[in-house]
């Protein structure tokens, strides 16, 4: 009897964790999805022109970035 009385506190308490962390986790997970689908159909849809692209921005590209950055002629 003890045996059952555990095993289902357990599963009632799995239950409540994922209802406290399980369903603000999934609405938060959509919302980022929606977001990102969002953003990439309007970069795609206009008619943006780059001059530089730099991939990654650890010390050396956000430095990189500032340079570039500036209002040069």
């Amino acid at each position: 009897m003890d045996v059952i009385k555990s095993i289902t506190s357990g599963v009632v308490t799995l239950s409540i964790g994922f209802a406290i962390l399980g369903i603000p986790t999934f609405f938060r997970v959509n919302h980022l999805y929606e977001y990102s689908m969002n953003f990439f159909t309007t970069f795609w849809n206009t008619d943006a022109t780059f001059d530089f692209i730099i991939v990654g921005a650890g010390s050396a590209g956000a430095v990189l970035a500032n340079r570039l950055s500036e209002n040069f002629s």
